[in-house]
């Protein structure tokens, strides 16, 4: 098996490194917990449920490399047994994530994604950063074709989910102006629509794309021109990195970026599912895919985001191209199904194909 290729000053500025990460069984939660860890940090997870048994934290036995905690992280009282113990950083991503499932159950996803928020915030003290990850969802929309949102554009959400994390967003900002005079670094992280291989959650349209290739399920597809900018999960991992060092010299106590791909790589949901169909070899499914003539509710056409910061600060420039990206989520799910002893060296390959072609 091979060995993940990191820069050698990253693997020292981390090494031993205590950090803290809501959410680390999900499907973005499991591949950083991954990543930090084979980077050499000492890593303590907390999670409202246990992973499913198809999502890496279980199929890489994450769980027995780290401290795992399992409870509700809406519970103040729980959440405080961790308050008196140091981190130096902390990636807080629990949360509730889906935009259909939360106009549904909005008192759910309200109470979660703030009170989650507020509870990391209030028990989490004397970490070097910070960072609440929430959404491209947060801003107010403008639906312009063309607009790529910036990180000081203002605030808003249209449904439940997006409302919730403009909520926690905005008391990420609150928190550090109580907090100045402290030597944490809060940060809120916006990233477009994230793929990789280990996601399964339902109405979410790389699942159900591996469902109608691998599955042979029909698709149902309820916004086929909504345009989204599409990054890969191991990009994620790797800007993360890059920013907790950048953010660790930072001498103010506050900032916000995004995490999205270069302009050529918003695309919209039909050709994301044309060309996954091309990709594996499968463009016979398409007589299972279905349109759906009208919206179940109302949400962003376009969504696209500025990266000029996070590339300028951090020297990170989204090398790999949305093709690139489907192939590699579409090669690990092809490897769940035929070979899944190999998953883990598929895994270590793919982070080794995305570090090379950043440098």
């Amino acid at each position: 098996m091979e060995n993940l290729i990191f820069d050698r000053s990253l693997k020292n500025f981390f090494k031993n490194k205590k950090i803290l990460i809501t959410g680390h069984t999900g499907f973005v939660g499991s591949w950083i917990t991954y990543y930090f860890y084979k980077l050499g940090c000492q890593i303590t997870g907390i999670s409202t449920r246990e992973a499913s048994t198809n999502n890496i934290f279980n199929i890489l036995n994450i769980k027995n490399k780290i401290k795992h905690y399992n409870f509700d992280i809406c519970d103040k009282s729980k959440f405080k047994k961790l308050s008196n113990k140091k981190f130096d950083f902390v990636f807080h991503l629990a949360a509730k994530p889906l935009v259909f499932e939360g106009v549904n159950e909005p008192d759910i996803y309200i109470k979660n994604n703030i009170l989650s928020s507020l509870n990391v915030f209030s028990q989490i003290k004397n970490a070097s950063v910070i960072i609440n990850f929430t959404t491209d969802k947060v801003y107010k929309n403008k639906n312009k074709i063309n607009y790529k949102y910036r990180e000081t554009d203002e605030l808003g959400g249209d449904d439940p989910y997006s409302y919730s994390k403009t909520c926690s967003d905005l008391l990420t900002k609150t928190w550090a102006s109580l907090n100045s005079n402290q030597k944490t670094h809060y940060c809120n992280v916006r990233s477009g629509n994230i793929i990789g291989g280990g996601d399964w959650n339902k109405k979410r349209i790389i699942s159900d794309i591996v469902n109608l290739i691998f599955k042979k399920k029909k698709l149902f597809v309820r916004s086929r021109y909504s345009t989204r900018p599409w990054v890969h999960v191991i990009e994620v991992c790797i800007c993360l990195g890059n920013l907790i060092m950048k953010l660790k010299k930072n001498k103010q106590n506050y900032s916000d970026w995004n995490i999205g791909p270069n302009k050529k790589d918003e695309k919209n949901i039909s050709w994301i599912i044309n060309r996954s169909l091309v990709i594996s070899n499968s463009n016979h499914l398409i007589k299972n895919v279905y349109f759906l003539k009208r919206k179940e509710f109302n949400e962003k056409n376009y969504l696209r985001l500025d990266n000029t910061k996070i590339k300028k600060k951090i020297k990170y420039d989204f090398n790999l191209n949305i093709n690139q990206r489907l192939k590699l989520t579409l090669d690990w799910y092809k490897c769940y199904f035929n070979d899944p002893k190999e998953l883990e060296n598929i895994i270590i390959k793919q982070f080794n194909y995305a570090i090379t072609r950043s440098k």
